[in-house]
């Protein structure tokens, strides 16, 4: 069983290379390749019943540590300066705006649409909203050097923002004061 899933992990290391290098062509994402590639196996596994090797336990760790990873490279290229606020405070206010209107704007259709209340609509669409910096970053590359720093800003803040957001109206069931000492 350990061979099998060393080799998987050789495998899935191979075709994240090979899908780095073809994105520069394809101009689509590795990351985009990667999940429509697990997608793929999936929906082939369940066509022939396979077994696949049990990884639901690891795989929120793994696309976590990823993110991280993704964000942290991105971040290598960027400088912090007085003269880039002007830029980090565009690219906060765009991916609060940008977040807030599909928020709204989907919760709505979830809660009038189909009938869903408010709490629930917002926890299925918060993760929807988010502007995934695994796609977004490596998107950015062949643009010009303040495009890509407004794009990598933009979608790491997004991510935070998101991420807060979600975790509050997780673990919030009572009251707005409550539910903020709780996430507090």
């Amino acid at each position: 069983m350990t061979y099998y899933i060393l080799i998987s992990f050789c495998l899935i290391i191979l075709l994240a290379y090979i899908f780095d290098i073809t994105s520069k062509y394809s101009k689509l994402p590795g990351v985009l390749l990667l999940i429509i590639t697990g997608m793929a196996i999936h929906y082939v596994a369940d066509y022939y019943q396979l077994q696949l090797l049990p990884i639901k336990g690891i795989l929120p760790f793994m696309g976590t540590l990823g993110l991280i990873l993704i964000v942290l490279e991105a971040s290598l290229d960027l400088s912090l300066s007085r003269e880039k606020t002007r830029l980090i405070v565009s690219s906060l206010s765009s991916a609060i705006v940008l977040f807030l209107i599909f928020v709204v704007l989907f919760t709505g259709m979830l809660f009038y649409i189909f009938h869903y209340d408010v709490r629930t609509s917002l926890v299925n669409i918060i993760p929807i909203a988010i502007i995934s910096s695994a796609v977004a970053i490596p998107s950015a590359i062949s643009l010009a050097d303040p495009e890509r720093e407004f794009v990598i800003y933009e979608s790491s803040l997004s991510d935070i923002v998101g991420i807060l957001t979600f975790n509050y109206f997780l673990f919030s069931s009572g009251s707005m004061e409550l539910g903020i000492l709780r996430f507090l």
